[in-house]
Formats: structure tokens, C-alpha cells, sequence
């Protein structure tokens, strides 16, 4: 059985790029999707021009105006946004069968036991970075890893356009310069509780502290989460229920399928749905 293998697609500046793409006069110019300036809106996307004035999503609208008044401020367009996602998921499956649309802009692809057949993981990152690019025009950043939690990470390390390999034994050298808010789930709130650790990267956290030094510190469920993502991986999570003695993922056909290849292809996509879940 061949290791685990999960790439991130992660589209680049996905709403903006777009704008960008079919809008030449905006391309090397601050945009700025989300509300207009003067209401209570919010900033859904902003272009890598936009992010150099300290531009970033979830900002109200007016805080981005004052850091970039010469900025162009649209509103966006979502049908057109979500088509264009529907595309690239498309692409995708030229890729590998297994595809999952974690959001508008962001897809996770099962590549184990591709590698045999495809070529390396660059190569399989490098082919989806050309099919994306030759169905919509757009770049995304790919990062490939043992698990989730990885790709996610090495999708964000080379932004914009970039593509990081992550094999099973480089996760900690990886992790070991990466800043502490890199990990999931970590934000402002947290970064202060954990200030206290004297700790700036990942790889400080998990040369000096142990589990329950984590948790006597931080607090059982985020010592936890420190911990285990300092050393690659998600926490498991307690059973408080029973164990289950069956599972099932299902879907419905708008007609009857009878081709075996077809019907292969649904079948692993699904098992990789219920896995991720």
C-alpha cells in the first residue's frame, strides 16, 4: 500500500486575479473586492498589490481605504467567481479522479499511488498548475504532502504561483523555521496566551516542550493542537460516543451508470471524502 499523498490547490488571489485576468487596465494595480468604501462592508480578496499597503481579507472596507485610498474597490461577482471554480475543479479531475472542493478557491487532491503512474509529486503539482492555467488563465499555489495539514502549510510558503514538496521525513526540518502563526488555527487571541512560551518558530516549540508542559500552559485543548502540529499532524480527536462498526459516504446519479471505469473513479472519490472527514 502506497504512503498517503494529499495536495492543496490554492488559487492566487482568486477573486481579484479573475478581475485582473478579464480587466487588463487592473493588472498591476491594488483591487480590492468586497464593500465600498464609506459602508460596512468587508474585504473578501485583495490583489498582491493591494496586500503591499498592509491590505488583507476580513478588513472593514474603510480601514483598507485609508491604507490604499488609489486603490480600485469592487464589489465582485460571485456567479461569475463560482464558475470559474467549477472549471478548475474540472481541470483537476485530468489529474486524479479524487477531488474535494474544500472552498471557492481551495482544493484538496488524494495523489497516493500516483506517483507510479504520473511521475513525481512536483511533476503531478506541475501538471495541475498547467491544466488550471490553460482552462481559466490563472495562477494558484500548490503545496504536497503526507496529510492534510502539510499541504495546507507548504500551499502558503511560496505564494504567488509556487509549488512545495514536502516529503514524509522533511516535515520537521519544514516546520522548524515556520512562525508559530503559521499553524492552523492559531490567531491573535492565541499568539498572546502562547507569548509567555518565549518561542518564535515551530521548530523552538517542539525542541522545548512536551505535551503536558503545553497543557499545563496553554490549556489542555491548545497545548494539544501545539503539539501536535509542531510535529506534523492534527490532534486526534477523544471519542466520547460509542465506535461505530460501519461507515458510509453515498451519493445520487441523475441517470444509471454502468461503466466499470466510471464507477471506480466514483467509489474512490468517495472513499477519499469520508477519510478526509
Amino acid at each position: 500500500m502506497s504512503d498517503p499523498l494529499v495536495a492543496l490547490v490554492d488559487l492566487d488571489a482568486f477573486f481579484a486575479q479573475i478581475e485582473q485576468l478579464e480587466n487588463p487596465q487592473y493588472r498591476g494595480k491594488p483591487v480590492i473586492i468586497g464593500g465600498r468604501p464609506g459602508g460596512r462592508g468587508v474585504v473578501a480578496t485583495a490583489s498582491y498589490e493591494a496586500r503591499t499597503f498592509g491590505v488583507h481579507s476580513a478588513m472593514p472596507t474603510n480601514t483598507a481605504y485609508r491604507l490604499c485610498p488609489d486603490g480600485i474597490f469592487l464589489r465582485g461577482d460571485m456567479a461569475k467567481y463560482s464558475d470559474y471554480s467549477r472549471r478548475i475543479f474540472e481541470a483537476l479531475h485530468d489529474v486524479t479522479p479524487v477531488v474535494e472542493k474544500a472552498s471557492v478557491d481551495e482544493f484538496y487532491l488524494d495523489l497516493s499511488g500516483m506517483e507510479k503512474l504520473s511521475g513525481s509529486a512536483k511533476e503531478i503539482g506541475t501538471r495541475c498548475k498547467a491544466v488550471i492555467k490553460e482552462a481559466t488563465g490563472l495562477t494558484c499555489s500548490i503545496g504536497i504532502g503526507p496529510n492534510r495539514l502539510i499541504a495546507k502549510l507548504a500551499s502558503e510558503y511560496r505564494k504567488p504561483d509556487g509549488l512545495t514538496v514536502v516529503s514524509k521525513n522533511q516535515i520537521n526540518r519544514f516546520l522548524d523555521a515556520l512562525p508559530l502563526k503559521a499553524m492552523r488555527g492559531i490567531g491573535p487571541k492565541t499568539l498572546k496566551r502562547i507569548a509567555k512560551l518565549n518561542v518564535e518558530t515551530i521548530g523552538q516549540l517542539r525542541e522545548r516542550y512536551t505535551l503536558s508542559e503545553l497543557q499545563q500552559a496553554v490549556g489542555e485543548r491548545t497545548g494539544s493542537n501545539l503539539y501536535h502540529q509542531s510535529r506534523g499532524s492534527y490532534p486526534e480527536r477523544s471519542a466520547t460516543h460509542r465506535p461505530r462498526h460501519s461507515v458510509s459516504k453515498e451519493t445520487t446519479f441523475s441517470e444509471d451508470i454502468s461503466d466499470p471505469q466510471q464507477l471506480k473513479q466514483i467509489m474512490q472519490k468517495l472513499a477519499f471524502m469520508w477519510r478526509v472527514h
